[in-house]
């Protein structure tokens, strides 16, 4: 159907490997998932509404329910510029995070290097007016990968933008303590197998975009 379109991609390295993560555009509305966060999804919408949520098949599945309902997180989108394009969302997968995966990758899987350690891949996800193009690239910059663009139904394009950036000294320490709290809250609803229990964390970039940083399971 005209307007609608789904792309994948993960951070690689050998076997170690972030999760894959799905975007799909429907019309001017758009949808991210995670291979490790099954019961979730981050919607961004065109009336600027953005949610991190339960699925509705997850809402009675899910281990973890926010305390608000479905909703683990939601915002506005801030009209922050990078050019002539506006950011709307980002990822930020840092090298310590990638994890040893056995399965295959599937081919329609767009593979982004891992970083050296110290970095994390951002991929942001921005929409411009519909350029051509190499006027897309050049918005991109020569530092940073465009994974994809797709015309949206208001005719502008949707750009995935990777780049590499350098972490805090301090940020490892930190997500080992996200990682901590959130094991034990699965302990404490008597899962099982807490290992695989979620610890991804909504942050702010330092320009105000919003985004999640991708924690592996302990």
């Amino acid at each position: 159907m005209a307007n609608r379109g789904k792309y994948k991609f993960g951070v690689i390295d050998g076997e170690r490997r972030s999760s894959v993560w799905t975007v799909a555009v429907n019309r001017e509305d758009i949808y991210l998932t995670s291979s490790r966060m099954k019961h979730d999804k981050i919607s961004l919408h065109a009336s600027g509404q953005g949610n991190w949520s339960l699925k509705t098949e997850a809402l009675n599945t899910a281990p973890f329910k926010p305390n608000g309902g479905r909703h683990v997180a939601q915002w506005h989108d801030t009209g922050v510029l990078l050019g002539r394009s506006k950011a709307l969302f980002f990822l930020l997968i840092p090298e310590t995070e990638l994890v040893v995966a056995y399965e295959s990758l599937a081919p329609t899987v767009k593979a982004i290097a891992a970083p050296p350690s110290g970095y994390a891949v951002k991929v942001m996800l921005a929409v411009s007016p519909h350029l051509p193009r190499d006027q897309r690239v050049q918005i991109a910059g020569d530092s940073v990968m465009l994974l994809f663009d797709h015309r949206m139904q208001d005719s502008r394009a949707l750009l995935a933008i990777a780049q590499v950036i350098a972490i805090p000294p301090s940020m490892p320490a930190q997500m080992d303590a996200i990682r901590r709290v959130q094991r034990d809250k699965a302990r404490a609803y008597g899962l099982a197998d807490a290992t695989g229990t979620r610890a991804t964390v909504r942050i702010d970039d330092a320009r105000g975009v919003p985004g999640i940083i991708e924690l592996a399971p302990l």
